[in-house]
């Protein structure tokens, strides 16, 4: 019934066309409540318990970018307990996306509304921690970006980057299709400059990456259909875009371009379990695409029909996960329980 709750939240705010932010906030004002005050409940949330009890332990180490290492030892001057840190985390995980959806102009409170909302909050602060808190600093750099606040999205950029160092990707698919279609000197430049940070940032952290990927190598993917659910709900997000007066070469230009991407790293997921991660990724990125050709034009009604059942289809493929899920693993997130 909690995780329910989001179709009932994104059923409303659909009825009353985003007009007001009271609801869909107060829906998350609830569900903040039920992520923090949590027991062992959530994919992730026992190894993050022992990853923090690690940190916090000032004579013992753990290999996991440094962003997210200060993090905890700040938090840490306010409780060692590792439950209570992680708690905390989460909590702040869940304020950064109310806040952000409370300084969102309309476009974007729509998409944070009914796309991200039920795609993301349970996910990013009850199991994919890190890459949820990273995630959302890198929405407010975009959001900083398009606001042409370019300094402060850069320190969002680097704070975001130092929590999950997988969001490189986040970033780099989002500039490709940014600068790759304004087909100008300085785009291409931008993409070059791109591509040697990222290597560079690589090749210094090249221990790291490879412990990821051996580490990913040992697992196997669910069923031979995992990931389907990304690229249904990749699929529905492209046909809303398509349903808008932006610029029909882009329009089609960026769909395709995300679809190859999320079809590449479907396949190769097949042979890796890493891929899997890498096309969550790619759904995360494309709304935030969306997002900044939609600066210039505007959603027609069907388009936003669409996202809006991009977004239910999300929330009922996350209950279907959990629940194939319950009771698997020593933290899963059926059934839910509090701390």
């Amino acid at each position: 019934m909690l995780y329910g709750f989001q179709v009932f939240s994104l059923t409303i705010t659909n009825i009353i066309a985003l007009r007001s932010k009271i609801f869909i906030i107060f829906s998350m004002l609830i569900a903040t409540v039920f992520v923090t005050m949590r027991g062992m409940v959530g994919t992730d949330t026992y190894n993050y318990t022992i990853i923090i009890e690690s940190l916090l332990d000032a004579g013992k180490g753990f290999d996991i970018e440094v962003g997210f290492q200060y993090l905890v030892r700040g938090l840490g001057l306010i409780s060692d307990d590792a439950q209570i840190v992680l708690r905390l985390i989460s909590f702040l995980v869940c304020l950064i996306f109310i806040v952000l959806y409370s300084l969102a102009d309309r476009l974007e409170s729509f998409f944070l509304g009914v796309f991200y909302f039920p795609l993301i909050f349970f996910d990013f602060s009850m199991n994919t921690i890190r890459i949820g808190l990273g995630f959302l600093l890198l929405v407010a750099a975009i959001m900083l970006w398009i606001r042409n606040y370019r300094v402060t999205s850069l320190f969002f950029i680097i704070l975001g980057v130092s929590i999950h160092y997988s969001l490189l990707f986040v970033l780099s698919l989002f500039y490709f299709l940014v600068f790759f279609e304004a087909k100008s000197l300085k785009g291409i430049g931008l993409i070059l400059l791109g591509v040697l940070f990222c290597g560079l940032f690589v090749a210094f952290n090249g221990d790291y990456f490879l412990d990821k990927w051996h580490l990913y190598a040992s697992f196997e993917s669910p069923s031979s259909l995992s990931g389907l659910s990304n690229l249904i709900i990749l699929l529905v997000m492209c046909v809303g875009f398509i349903y808008s007066n932006v610029n029909r070469h882009i329009k089609w230009s960026v769909c395709l371009w995300l679809l190859f991407f999320s079809l590449l790293f479907f396949i190769l997921s097949r042979f890796s379990y890493a891929f899997l991660r890498v096309l969550d990724l790619v759904l995360f990125s494309a709304p935030l695409i969306v997002i900044y050709y939609l600066q210039d034009g505007s959603f027609l009604k069907e388009g936003k029909i669409m996202v809006f059942i991009a977004g239910v289809l999300s929330i009922l493929f996350f209950y279907r996960n959990i629940l194939l899920e319950m009771g698997q693993g020593p933290s899963p997130f059926l059934p839910y329980h509090f701390f």
